[in-house]
């Protein structure tokens, strides 16, 4: 059997559903004032002083804690089903189909959030690992339950999940450089859909 590991904002879709989401289950009011919250953290994410992984915890935090974990996820399943396949690539789906066809193992690994993930992931047969956000008294604390998933994350969780040793080939595709050791478990590695050495 063979391993396909995709990473999935910006490299299955074409656009940036993290962000999508949380405009999406957010109010005017609470955009306005998480915006001036997080003003010095986007202007240092814009300049390249801040990383994607802190600016994404810093807007879970602020966005999303306290609220009700059953309501955002009535939520989250609609932005799921209404929503990502609109912005699915085709290139993209045909090539997970052609994984699924061959019998392989077909993992998304993503800094995105499983709130909404999941429920599509789980109705194309896909398995997942990514941002899991942490619940307490049904309740979001504005944190991730395992920690980040970009990375070197992204690495250290496939090792965990599964023996990768188990497969006779190990595909990887990525559109980052939050990607790059994703890849490099790779024997066949596709950054941006093309396929190199490394990144």
């Amino acid at each position: 059997m063979n391993l396909a590991l995709f990473d999935f904002d910006g490299t299955i879709t074409t656009e940036d559903t993290f962000t999508k989401f949380i405009f999406s289950v957010l109010d005017k009011k609470s955009l306005l004032l998480g915006r001036v919250k997080l003003f010095p953290y986007l202007i240092g994410y814009k300049v390249g002083i801040v990383k994607g992984t802190t600016i994404r915890q810093k807007i879970v935090k602020v966005g999303l804690a306290g609220r009700s974990f059953k309501d955002l996820s009535i939520q989250a399943r609609d932005f799921s089903v209404n929503y990502i396949d609109t912005v699915i690539r085709e290139n993209a789906k045909t090539r997970i189909k052609e994984h699924l066809k061959n019998g392989d193992k077909v993992i998304i690994v993503s800094a995105s959030l499983d709130i909404y993930l999941k429920d599509w992931c789980s109705r194309n047969g896909l398995e997942l690992i990514c941002a899991e956000l942490e619940v307490r008294d049904g309740l979001l604390t504005g944190k991730y339950l395992r920690g980040d998933c970009s990375g070197k994350a992204k690495a250290d969780k496939v090792n965990d999940y599964c023996d990768l040793s188990q497969f006779n080939k190990i595909y990887a595709y990525g559109d980052t450089l939050e990607d790059r050791e994703l890849l490099d478990l790779a024997d066949k590695k596709f950054y941006r859909w093309s396929e190199v050495d490394s990144i």
